[in-house]
């Protein structure tokens, strides 16, 4: 006859199983509900947008990320601002970051890093024509086209080199939102 394995009257194979199944349960339950709650729902939404060519959708924590890569944009405000807008409808109160990749070439990225510094200091200063201008300066000498907007949230660059483009938001301080990040 076997050996029954017991511990003050209980079964522990059969409580180790139980423990196992449970703890089963939870996660199916848990991924199910990031499946059909959020992932789902969020995939058809950008499956219907003709302006992304392609997203990937992560849980970091309690916090969706949504990453993008637009197609090339004539108006990066307004289609980041919708896009928000429709992750925002689609998900309701959960936490947010959306992400924006872009195609940047190697001039692409050497201009970058002075833009995003000339972009940082716009903020903080406010001396936006300045930054403008600066950028187009250093954009035009290596035949790149830069666009510089800003709205009421945001700072937004977008720049140009023969079939390559980049995309850059920086966040105006005192109007950052909770649910929103800019691209990382």
């Amino acid at each position: 006859m076997p050996a029954r394995l017991e511990w003050k009257g209980w079964r522990i194979h059969v409580v180790l199983l139980s423990a196992l199944l449970g703890l089963a349960l939870l996660w199916g339950g848990r991924f199910s509900y990031w499946r059909l709650g959020y992932e789902q729902p969020l995939a058809r939404m950008l499956k219907q947008r003709p302006d992304i060519i392609s997203y990937t959708l992560q849980q970091q924590g309690n916090q969706l990320v949504v990453e993008v890569l637009p197609r090339r944009l004539d108006n990066l405000p307004r289609f980041y601002n919708s896009l928000s807008r429709d992750i925002q409808k689609t998900v309701g109160q959960k936490p947010f970051l959306l992400v924006l990749q872009d195609r940047r070439d190697p001039v692409l990225q050497d201009l970058w890093p002075a833009a995003r510094l000339a972009m940082e200091e716009a903020v903080q200063r406010g001396n936006y024509v300045e930054m403008a201008a600066l950028i187009r300066q250093q954009a035009g000498a290596r035949e790149v086209r830069a666009e510089l907007l800003v709205d009421e949230a945001r700072l937004y660059l977008q720049m140009y080199h023969r079939e390559a483009y980049l995309y850059d938001i920086v966040f105006r301080p005192s109007q950052t939102r909770p649910g929103t990040a800019p691209p990382g």
